[in-house]
């Protein structure tokens, strides 16, 4: 299903062959885990889960009906999502997360990479960490939320957080950095979201 607004503010719902997908994933390297029985890999160790692809509705981009055209990207969607996202954080009593350079340069590389391959897999066929290797990115735990089509910095946090396993990676106390990276792909119409989380 695929959530589309029109210009007049209500919500259309149409269904959809193919459509896209809302995806989280938590990784750790330091063991190895099982699936349990709703398909979601445990890991021995603080119970840390890799979450299953999972569809969820996502909203379209933007459309002036006067000119026929996705409007333009604005600056700074990246830098909204990163202080709504610390203040989500704040309201359960935890500390704010930090933002690098390298992690926003990593983050901005997936979010383009998603217009290609809308996967945690990228389009070369690697995982999504390998990205945190090429920008120099040390770290012992790791996780990736990923999305697509939603307008605003706001809608696509609500969408994560109502969702049980994008919203603890979104609240996981161990994470101490993020990255935060925004595509607007005016050929798709679609922007494109990502935030890569290391502890």
């Amino acid at each position: 299903m695929l959530l589309k607004k029109s210009a007049c503010g209500l919500v259309v719902v149409l269904v959809v062959l193919g459509s896209l997908v809302l995806r989280s994933a938590v990784w750790n390297f330091s063991s190895e885990g099982e699936p349990d029985a709703s398909g979601m890999l445990v890991m021995p160790e603080k119970d840390i889960l890799i979450i299953a692809d999972a569809e969820v509705p996502l909203a379209g981009a933007p459309f002036d009906e006067a000119e026929g055209t996705v409007l333009p990207a604005e600056e700074a969607p990246a830098d909204e999502l990163f202080a709504l996202l610390n203040e989500e954080r704040a309201g359960g009593d935890l500390e704010a997360l930090k933002v690098t350079d390298e992690l926003n340069s990593a983050a901005a590389v997936r979010a383009e990479e998603l217009s290609a391959a809308f996967s945690h897999t990228r389009p070369n066929g690697d995982g999504f960490k390998t990205v945190l290797k090429e920008n120099g990115i040390s770290y012992r735990l790791s996780g990736e939320n990923i999305a697509g089509g939603f307008s605003t910095a706001e809608e696509v946090l609500k969408a994560w957080l109502d969702n049980e396993g994008f919203r603890k990676n979104i609240l996981n106390p161990d994470y101490t950095n993020v990255g935060v990276g925004y595509y607007d792909d005016a050929e798709q119409g679609i922007r494109y979201w990502c935030l890569l989380f290391v502890f």
